[in-house]
């Protein structure tokens, strides 16, 4: 099994001039212990146990969001939040 699908969103934004900033988030690492992608992905546990058939489970980390803000930067700055427009993200499923 690998990773999950990305997230969707969409909506109508009238654009009155200024200027947009798009942050594509960025995919999270395989296995134990790995951080989360870039725009606030997070980091993965670990995991020893196997599943029914005896396969070891490896652990994944979180793929961070894809967000459009009017204000530059990550969306872990406040700035940031308080000027979203629309973001955009999903979970990683657990690796076989």
């Amino acid at each position: 099994m690998t990773g999950g699908a990305g997230g969707f969103a969409e909506g109508v934004f009238t654009f009155t001039g200024g200027n947009l900033y798009i942050v594509v988030g960025g995919a999270g690492g395989r296995g134990n212990g790995v951080s989360g992608g870039y725009n606030g992905g997070g980091n993965s546990g670990s995991s020893n146990s196997q599943n029914g058939n005896g396969v070891s489970r490896l652990a994944g980390a979180g793929g961070g969001a894809t967000h459009i803000s009017t204000s530059s930067g990550m969306l872990s700055d406040n700035s940031v939040r308080n000027n979203i427009l629309l973001v955009a993200g999903r979970r990683r499923r657990r690796s076989w």
